[in-house]
């Protein structure tokens, strides 16, 4: 979808969190070591100078996982709780 700011947002932390498996279960099915070295070193994205125009996507409703359902999902991955 191309951005709108007409276009509310939901909070739906389902569909994030199946994102997030999706992204690691289709790296992890590649062979080799597709995931070794694979490093979130960020949550956020958009730096706290910039943050003025971007509260669409911060908060709640943002694409930052942590606190969320997607945090458990990536953190399991990373723990090697799922393969």
């Amino acid at each position: 979808m191309i951005f709108s700011a007409n276009v509310p947002l939901s909070l739906d932390q389902g569909e994030q969190q199946d994102a997030a498996e999706a992204f690691f279960h289709t790296l992890s099915s590649q062979k080799g070591d597709w995931l070794d070295g694979l490093l979130l070193s960020s949550m956020h994205r958009v730096p706290v100078s910039m943050q003025g125009g971007m509260a669409r996507f911060l908060g709640p409703l943002g694409e930052v996982f942590m606190g969320k359902l997607a945090e458990d999902t990536v953190r399991d991955w990373y723990d090697g709780q799922k393969k």
